[in-house]
């Protein structure tokens, strides 16, 4: 059994480094940012954990709900649209501000993008390694 190949860098890390690196947010709006998520994620878990399970019925809603219905329902709960309306609400940023945040991350997402479909696919030998389960 191989062992575990431990990363030097998360995921995340690296992420933030490249925004800071490339001017996409500063450190402190990325400071800024976790602390919001911690906040909304301790208040998420707190709602969940005094909310009671549903019936067995609403849960077979789901199954066999009108997918056009269904994506309406997705969209209107779409926490990226809730975390915008909040930003705009609680005057942490514009409207415009918000426009230029999401060019920047359409532009390192199609960077991403490029470098992915620029680079060779992995040895066949590496396809589990750095997976966690």
């Amino acid at each position: 059994m191989r062992g575990l190949v431990m990363l030097q860098e998360t995921p995340i890390i690296a992420l933030k480094k490249y925004i800071i690196e490339n001017n996409v947010a500063s450190e402190s709006e990325l400071m800024s940012i976790d602390k919001k998520i911690d906040e909304v994620t301790k208040d998420a878990v707190e709602f969940a954990d005094a909310s009671p399970c549903p019936p067995r019925s609403q849960l077979l809603e789901n199954v066999f709900a009108d997918p056009k219905a269904k994506k309406a329902s997705y969209a209107a709960r779409d926490p990226i649209t809730a975390l915008k309306k909040y930003t705009i609400e609680n005057n942490l940023a514009s409207e415009s501000e918000l426009k230029v945040i999401d060019k920047k991350i359409d532009e390192v997402i199609d960077d991403a993008l490029e470098l992915a479909d620029a680079s060779p696919h992995p040895p066949r030998s590496q396809l589990l390694e750095n997976v966690f389960t």
